[in-house]
């Protein structure tokens, strides 16, 4: 017997490849020599990176490979091909299920064929009876020419008695190969009919014997087919054949006893589902039955890579793994076996991480907050910019700022090469020159919306011009600045540098090109690429805890059911942007964010809850259920949510007989009410503590503690909906107000409040037009966010 169980990264023994690889770079160099479009490692295209669980940085690597046989496995196949009548009936365009199936049988033909005389096919067909179109061998011609012929046959279906042939043509098979039955059907076999005319199924919904019984075409027969076809199959378990069956559609009628029978496999490997193919996802024939067990590997394991992690599916074939490299040299070990792993064949890779030379890194705007423009005239920042105009708008002058995070360069490392690129958002052509200045700063901050907030930065000794540049008359084609290595390299050499600190560029000039911006297209943003000297293998520097990302308070806005969408808002630096698409008919009106980070909001209407899940990156949103006691009946009209710091979450009913304060199981959205009656709320937001439930209805604010009563405790001065806690224990409170955005902050102690009005009062709709930010129904704000109040 051949092995199959081999891992394929070029050898067929245990192997240790010495691999360089160039710090967050596109390429690996490697000492040993795999065949091409084996081994294949590239790091990210961004350059960015990772904290691995020790808090340094490391970039993460793409592993890509495959598994193989050691050698060819001989294989002795039987192809069955049904041919009952129901195969005659036209389901794509003017092909039969039988034209398929044919089309299928080639595709299997054509898969073994590759191999030349390695492997033997036979081709059985049946229908009532049975007939063996084909002997057992290596005659592809032979084989294409039977399929060819094959019609369909107006009767019954008996597959039990194709399985029975099948192996007859398998006591042949060679002593070297394994053997197997794929089974290509519509999946709807025969059924008798009892004498008495009971259901054929008994009391288990197991098909029963029938004495005897007349068939759609007058024949008698014994037993349902489908229990024939059972007892075939435990012969073919015996004999150590493996059934595979594939069903062709639309027919759906498939027969779960044909389909779950002993010795029949899942080609798919999901358990208890059959490959169900039509005419135009035939291809996929390819991919099951390359996967078979018997044509390969079944199983990729990896070990973890050092400290960090690795991510690999367990499937056959291709596989790709994502892996983080730690500093100094690492091991990354793959297995590849049958379904035994005490049997695994193990490949050893070893990278040594060193500092990146000649190949470089990419680092992408990941912030709106990051590509801005300022208003030479007045000094007033534009930090939501659709697009930017280096550098005229109309007829203003303006400055661009590019500020890009997490730079991964050593301090003192030599720049060899450096530019920005950018993509066309709208052609230009005029004559147009730009200069490039960096800021004179260790650690470049994030701007605000502050004026003059760029130009008031000190700049960098090193300038670049950029002048006479081409003309952009293609959309979305890119365009690289010159080499701005000297700008770069100052940076750096700064004493306050460290890798993955954050460098900005100020941008100046005459005439104009448009770019597109992170708020445009955040996927066509700028990235600025960086090439550095490396002499050999360096130690990866370790920067400590990745820095988190910007804190984000969540909200939503909504006003009269028509345009509910949800705003992610930047506390320190007054931005404001839409999450995701706009939700027309959801009526989303609360919403909060768990301790461990998940982000729930509700829908109330006047006869039931939805709750949902939203994805906290795009928006997205995805249903856990309608809100109702364990007896299913509704909770109405929830419109407030809020987690207490047990990760319990709660809120109100505000109609109905279930009327009140309800806590909500965030996983089904089963509920259960905690206390009858009270008020219509608003907003609800525990207090940080957990023993404050506090409410707004109008323009009042009430508190709850669990078991007491609802106490009114203040007068605020305009109608509220949206509440939810600052870290350093002040009340937000979003209020509704025509035209402006309004959030206070409320001292609940003496009711004292702040107005903020910080936040910028538009965002765009899909069309690229403004929307007033006037009706902020719910906010939340992440534990993670840490004690960050509102400036």
């Amino acid at each position: 017997m051949l092995k199959k169980n081999i891992l394929n990264l070029g050898l067929l023994t245990t192997l240790s490849v010495s691999s360089n690889i160039a710090l967050a770079a596109p390429s690996l160099e490697l000492t040993a020599n795999p065949p091409p479009n084996v081994l294949d490692i590239m790091a990210p295209a961004d350059g960015s990176a990772w904290s691995r669980p020790d808090g340094c940085l490391a970039p993460v690597l793409n592993v890509k490979g495959n598994t193989t046989m050691e050698e060819e496995q001989p294989l002795d196949l039987v192809l069955i091909i049904d041919r009952s009548g129901s195969t005659g009936k036209i389901v794509d365009g003017t092909d039969t299920v039988l034209d398929i199936e044919r089309q299928a049988g080639k595709i299997l033909i054509d898969i073994l064929k590759t191999a030349g005389n390695t492997h033997r096919l036979s081709l059985v067909s049946f229908a009532r009876d049975v007939s063996k179109q084909a002997v057992l061998g290596s005659d592809w011609n032979g084989l294409d020419t039977a399929l060819d012929g094959l019609a369909h046959s107006e009767g019954a279906t008996y597959p039990a008695l194709a399985i029975e042939y099948a192996l007859r043509a398998l006591e042949n098979k060679r002593p070297e190969a394994q053997a197997a039955i794929i089974l290509i059907t519509d999946g709807i076999p025969t059924l008798c009919k009892p004498d008495d005319g009971s259901s054929i199924l008994d009391a288990n919904g197991i098909p029963q014997e029938c004495s005897k019984g007349t068939d759609k075409d007058g024949g008698t027969q014994q037993r349902d087919d489908r229990l024939v076809t059972l007892a075939a199959a435990e012969l073919a378990k015996k004999a150590g054949v493996a059934i595979y069956p594939v069903i062709i559609e639309p027919e759906n009628k498939i027969d779960r006893k044909l389909t779950t029978m002993p010795a029949v496999h899942d080609i798919t490997g999901a358990a208890g589902q059959v490959p169900r193919l039509n005419k135009n996802n035939l291809d996929q024939l390819t991919y099951m039955v390359t996967h078979l067990p018997i044509m390969g590997v079944t199983q990729v394991d990896t070990s973890n890579f050092g400290a960090t992690e690795s991510v690999m599916p367990n499937v056959l074939g291709d596989f790709e793994a994502k892996v983080f490299v730690g500093t100094g040299d690492n091991e990354l070990r793959f297995s590849a076996h049958t379904g035994d792993p005490a049997n695994a064949k193990e490949v050893n890779l070893t990278i040594n991480v060193m500092a990146a030379g000649g190949a470089g890194i990419n680092v992408q705007i990941i912030d709106g907050n990051d590509d801005v423009e300022e208003n030479l005239s007045d000094g007033s920042m534009d930090m939501t910019s659709s697009d930017l105009e280096l550098v005229k708008d109309g007829n203003k002058e303006q400055n661009i700022g590019l500020r890009f995070q997490n730079v991964n360069i050593p301090q003192g490392a030599t720049i060899t090469a450096a530019y920005i690129e950018f993509e066309t958002d709208e052609t230009s052509s005029g004559a147009s020159s730009l200069t490039f200045h960096g800021e004179a700063a260790d650690n470049a901050a994030a701007f605000v919306a502050q004026n003059n907030n760029l130009t008031s930065r000190a700049q960098t000794n090193a300038v670049v011009e950029w002048n006479n540049l081409p003309a952009w008359n293609t959309k979305n084609q890119k365009h690289q600045s010159p080499d701005l290595s000297p700008i770069v390299q100052e940076i750096v050499n700064r004493g306050g540098w460290t890798v993955q600190n954050s460098m900005v560029f100020v941008i100046s000039g005459t005439g104009k090109r448009v770019a597109e911006s992170y708020n445009g297209e955040r996927q066509a943003a700028a990235v600025l690429h960086v090439e550095i000297e490396g002499d050999g293998p360096q130690q990866l520097a370790c920067s400590g805890v990745a820095p988190e990302p910007p804190c984000k308070i969540y909200s939503i806005h909504d006003e009269g059911g028509a345009d509910t969408y949800f705003l992610a808002m930047t506390p320190l630096t007054g931005k404001v942007d839409r999450l995701g698409p706009m939700y027309k008919d959801a009526d989303i009106e609360g919403m909060d964010i768990s301790p461990d980070g998940r982000l729930l909001a509700v829908a109330g209407h006047s006869n039931r809850s939805v709750l949902y899940e939203v994805n906290s990156l795009t928006g997205d949103i995805q249903v856990i259920g309608e809100i109702e006691d364990t007896a299913g009946n509704p909770f109405k009209a929830v419109v407030s949510l809020s987690f207490r710091n047990d990760g319990t979450l709660w809120g109100v009913a505000r109609d109905g007989d279930n009327r009140g304060i309800i806590k909500i199981d965030p996983n089904t959205a089963v509920a259960t009410l905690e206390h009858a009656g009270g008020q219509k709320a608003g907003g609800v937001a525990w207090s940080l503590d957990g023993l404050e439930l506090w409410m707004v209805e109008g323009n009042k604010l009430y508190v709850w503690m669990e078991g007491g009563e609802i106490i009114e405790k203040h007068t605020f001065p305009e109608n509220a909906e949206g509440l939810e806690f600052r870290p350093d224990g002040k009340l937000m409170v979003g209020v509704h107000s025509s035209g402006e955005m309004i959030i206070y902050a409320v001292d609940i102690t003496d009711g004292s409040y702040v107005k903020q009005d910080s936040f910028e009062g538009t965002v765009k709709d899909d069309k690229g037009r403004n929307m007033a930010i006037n009706d902020i129904e719910a906010m939340a704000w992440p534990v993670s966010c840490g004690d960050v109040p509102i400036q």
